[in-house]
């Protein structure tokens, strides 16, 4: 006999009452217009004492209406989390070997395409040579002393000229898979460095106010002291770098995308459509 295991119990339920400020308790508080006298900062800071206390009692109330939903929302985010767990790995073996492939079978068919690229231009220089050689037998053969000067010229300008090489045939790599299934490379920025990354940006900047003001050192020190300031240094942990701007550089950039202490990086990965 089988045994079925109850689910757990999700619904929430919520008692939604509003909590009871009476607005007229608040009618002397706002009455107070100044505060000119000891006793009257007295009468002000009891009635702010009430205020904080009123304030305090509401967001109690509105906390314990709050919690449930709260811990809900998380039970929710947890189930799903916990759902998903096996799923991303299968999705993320499964990329991973298939990009893998792919990866290699670009290489092996550069590599073939190499090969053939190299043996066609061998060829072209081999039927190059063969046709000089050709002219220079004709010019040996000649009896004539002006057509067998013409014709060494010709042999000495064939076998200098660029081979000509034939269309090569492309191998291109399988990369043939389900229905809507394909690759894709996308670019995204590596740090290695945040903290070179962020003096190389304030160097950039700094850089380009000093020749905004053509090299005036006067005129550059009245730019940069509002940037610099004059009084507590900032240390690094105050800053941080604005990935999704870094990314959108490496999306712009490609690999080609440098800088001191971050780099451009291709990231393979299959689209999935349908």
């Amino acid at each position: 006999m089988t045994t079925k295991t109850k689910a757990p119990d999700t619904s929430v339920r919520v008692e939604l009452t509003r909590a009871e400020p009476s607005s007229t308790a608040l009618a002397p508080s706002m009455a107070i217009v100044r505060v000119a006298s000891g006793e009257e900062r007295l009468a002000a800071t009891e009635h702010l004492k009430g205020v904080r206390l009123l304030k305090k009692r509401v967001e109690e109330h509105y906390q314990r209406i709050k919690r449930p939903l709260l811990d809900a929302i998380q039970n929710v985010r947890d189930m799903e989390a916990e759902d998903l767990r096996p799923i991303l790995q299968a999705d993320a073996h499964l990329t991973g070997i298939v990009t893998a492939y792919d990866r290699q079978e670009r290489e092996r068919a550069e590599a073939e395409n190499r090969r053939r690229q190299a043996v066609a231009e061998e060829e072209a220089k081999r039927r190059r040579e063969e046709e000089a050689e050709a002219i220079r037998r004709t010019a040996k053969e000649a009896t004539d002393r002006a057509t067998k000067l013409a014709l060494n010229r010709q042999a000495k300008a064939v076998a200098a000229a660029p081979p000509v090489v034939r269309d090569v045939e492309v191998e291109r790599p399988d990369l043939s898979g389900a229905q809507g299934v394909g690759s894709r490379t996308t670019h995204k920025a590596r740090v290695s460095d945040p903290a070179k990354a962020i003096l190389a940006a304030a160097a950039s900047e700094m850089l380009r106010l000093v020749l905004m003001s053509n090299g005036n050192v006067g005129a550059a020190r009245d730019v940069l002291v509002p940037f610099i300031g004059t009084g507590t240094p900032l240390p690094f942990s105050c800053l941080r770098l604005h990935e999704p701007a870094l990314n959108d550089l490496a999306k712009q950039l490609g690999t080609s995308f440098h800088a001191p202490g971050v780099d451009g990086v291709a990231v393979d990965g299959l689209s999935v459509r349908g």
